[in-house]
């Protein structure tokens, strides 16, 4: 397969989370210039890359259906990790009610999904028009090293922008709007927060260690448990805010649940390398056992 390019399309179930492998077997640095790995969901770029240290590149996925229905939204949620993704824990709820959207704990077993380490994950769901929270928790409480970063998008327009050195050390949180204007597809007037992330991987070394962190964080007021429809305006809640961390509950037995119906979408990898020993492969987990 020197010198060409190869694509291959996938259909996977709804919310079943998915690995996404490019695995250089005799480690010799990757895919070497001028090749590259593009990968796509519905036609949307979310990786691309080239070269990387060690055996193999880890990306996961759990994504919702290709088309979102009338009056929803897409929020999309990308992390690139440092690294110890394992560390990193995040919630998606509606804003004012403890009902999760989605979090975390996509296989089921009470942990963040397995990546590796500078690894990187990418996750979308459709939602209705309303306000959001998005919370993220390091519990070792140093954050996601630059040049690791999280970026939450509704649709095209870029929510937060965050982590790196300067970013939050133990917690922080959003609070968003998906607006009807969006899903009309009238551009959004909010700025993007941010700048795009690198497309190039870091260079990982040795495994720091750490020491027990204690700290505690502001934590402001809580949000109303409902939004009124009183005379009185709603006063929106400021785009950032500091809450709690997530509560992390320690991991319960593996998941016996069976999946549910598949709901299939377009999802392509393009390859185009220069060596015979670059593998890109797509491996299903669902819910503690595996499927092909």
């Amino acid at each position: 397969f020197a010198n060409q390019r190869i694509t291959s399309t996938f259909c996977v179930d709804k919310f079943v989370p998915v690995w996404f492998v490019v695995e250089d077997e005799y480690e010799t640095g990757g895919i070497q210039p001028p090749g590259y790995y593009s990968l796509n969901i519905n036609g949307q770029e979310v990786r691309s890359g080239g070269e990387f240290t060690g055996s193999a590149l880890y990306t996961g996925l759990s994504v919702d259906v290709a088309n979102c229905e009338p009056g929803q939204e897409r929020v999309s949620l990308d992390i690139q990790f440092g690294c110890c993704p394992e560390q990193i824990y995040w919630e998606l709820k509606r804003f004012g009610s403890n009902a999760v959207i989605v979090n975390y704990d996509l296989t089921g077993d009470g942990s963040p999904l397995t990546v590796g380490e500078y690894g990187s994950l990418w996750v979308d769901r459709c939602v209705d028009v309303g306000w959001y929270t998005f919370v993220i928790t390091d519990w070792n409480g140093d954050g996601i090293a630059s040049p690791g970063y999280y970026r939450l998008q509704v649709g095209q327009r870029i929510v937060r922008f965050g982590g790196g050195d300067n970013g939050f050390k133990l917690s922080e949180a959003v609070s968003f709007e998906v607006e009807l204007n969006e899903i009309t597809g009238t551009p959004a007037t909010s700025a993007p927060v941010g700048s795009l992330p690198p497309t190039t991987m870091p260079v990982p070394g040795p495994m720091p260690t750490f020491s027990p962190v204690s700290r505690t964080p502001t934590i402001s007021s809580p949000p109303p448990s409902s939004i009124s429809a009183a005379p009185t305006p709603f006063t929106p809640p400021p785009l950032l805010s500091t809450e709690s961390p997530i509560n992390v509950p320690p991991p319960p037995p593996p998941s016996t649940s069976t999946p549910g119906p598949e709901t299939t979408f377009s999802l392509s990898a393009g390859v185009h390398i220069r060596s015979t020993r670059i593998l890109a492969t797509l491996l299903t987990i669902c819910l503690g056992f595996l499927a092909v």
